[in-house]
């Protein structure tokens, strides 16, 4: 009975990583250059930082954040995203690290915020997106943290500020 629970339970997760899939697709595809303008951010204390790991890429660290939704300001999807993958609510940002275009084209991008300015308690518990979070120092940044992701935290340990590039 037990193996035939634990295979109802993958079962689900696949289906919901599908999910997901097919919604991040199909806004690259059909969606307007605000539909899929992306958030990430980097919240800051005391020299730590939250990642997490997203079902759909189990084996890499990231930076909380996701898809702007229409009729979104970027600070407004970065909260929201942040409160959904983490459990913490950002009262403000501090500022911004920048913004980067990724391999897709000129609507792939993606404005990296970060803030001190945040409270309430992490989610410990998986949910439909993220699988694990977890905060570390900065000095010692985990190895399998994405590139993309590491070079942005470099970059803001380093007081990089408002910068543009590729991701």
């Amino acid at each position: 009975m037990k193996n035939v629970s634990e295979m109802i339970a993958r079962a689900k997760r696949e289906i919901e990583k599908f999910q997901y899939f097919l919604k991040f697709w199909a806004l690259r595809m059909i969606g307007s250059e605000k539909d899929i303008g992306g958030v990430r951010v980097i919240l800051i204390r005391n020299g730590r930082v939250v990642l997490l790991r997203h079902w759909l890429s189990p084996n890499v660290w990231t930076l909380p954040g996701g898809g702007i939704n229409k009729g979104e300001t970027p600070s407004e999807a970065g909260k929201r995203e942040v409160w959904e993958e983490t459990g913490y609510k950002i009262n403000s940002f501090d500022g911004q690290l920048g913004i980067y275009r990724g391999r897709m084209g000129e609507k792939d991008s993606a404005i990296v915020l970060y803030t001190e300015d945040f409270e309430g308690g992490m989610k410990w518990l998986p949910n439909l997106e993220v699988m694990e979070r977890g905060l570390f120092d900065l000095d010692q940044l985990p190895s399998d943290l994405s590139p993309a992701n590491r070079r942005r935290l470099v970059a803001f340990k380093h007081g990089v500020r408002n910068q543009r590039g590729k991701w």
